[in-house]
C-alpha cells in the first residue's frame, strides 16, 4: 500500500511527524531548563542581535536509566559511564543575518561492547533549524581515539584508505530518523529528569 509508512507508526519505515518531533523536543528542552546544569557555549552566536549567548542545559544520566532504556537484556554490552542529554538553546553558525537559527536536544548513551576494548556510542537527536525539525539517530564505534566500522570490530591495525571508506559507508548506514521506538525512550528520559 504506497504511504503506508507515512501513517502506521508500527511500520519499521514510520518517521515521527514534525508535531510529534515538536513535542518531543520541546518536552526535553523544559525539563533540561529547570534540571540541568547550564553552560555557555563558545563558538556559536546569539540567535538575533542583542539576544544571549547559547547555553546548553546538560544532565547527567546514570548506568541503570541507560541500561533499562537503552540496553535492556543485552548482555552484549556494560554500562560504565552513563549518558548525558543535553539541550542547546537558539543560535547561529554563522553572525550573519539571514543564517539559519537552530535549537538542538539530544540524548548520548556511552556503553562498553563486553569483552573488548570497543566503546558504542548512540545519540538520539532533534534539530530545529528555523523552526523545521529533523531528528537521527547515530551510533558509532570508536576504539582508543579513532571511529571504527562495525566489520572491522575483530581487525586490529591503523586505518587505510579501504578501512576510511569502508568506514564511512557503514556509519552512513548507522544513522536514521527516530523512530517511535526512540521516542519511548526519549519520554522515559525526560520522566527521570522531571523527578530527579
Amino acid at each position: 500500500m504506497a504511504g503506508f509508512s507515512d501513517h502506521d507508526p508500527a511500520h519499521p519505515d514510520y518517521e515521527l511527524s514534525q508535531a510529534e518531533l515538536r513535542s518531543l523536543s520541546l518536552s526535553l528542552q523544559g525539563e533540561l531548563v529547570l534540571h540541568g546544569v547550564p553552560t555557555e557555549v563558545e563558538g556559536e552566536y546569539p540567535a538575533t542581535r542583542g539576544s544571549q549567548k547559547p547555553y546548553t542545559f546538560s544532565k547527567s544520566l546514570p548506568n541503570q536509566l541507560i541500561r533499562e532504556v537503552f540496553y535492556p537484556d543485552d548482555e552484549s554490552v556494560i554500562v560504565k559511564t552513563g549518558g548525558m542529554a543535553t539541550y542547546m538553546t537558539p543560535h547561529r553558525i554563522e553572525p550573519i543575518d539571514g543564517e539559519p537559527i537552530f535549537e538542538d536536544v539530544f540524548v548520548v548513551s556511552v556503553v562498553q561492547l563486553a569483552e573488548t576494548d570497543i566503546e558504542c556510542r548512540q545519540s538520539l537527536s532533534i534539530v530545529s533549524k528555523d523552526g523545521h525539525y529533523s531528528s537521527s539517530a547515530y551510533t558509532e564505534y570508536i576504539r582508543g581515539d579513532e571511529r571504527i566500522s562495525p566489520n572491522m570490530i575483530s581487525k586490529g591495525g591503523p586505518l587505510d584508505d579501504d578501512r576510511n571508506i569502508e568506514l564511512l559507508n557503514d556509519q552512513a548506514q548507522l544513522e536514521r530518523p527516530l523512530t517511535p521506538d526512540d521516542a519511548k525512550k526519549l519520554h522515559q528520559v525526560i520522566a527521570f529528569i522531571s523527578g530527579a
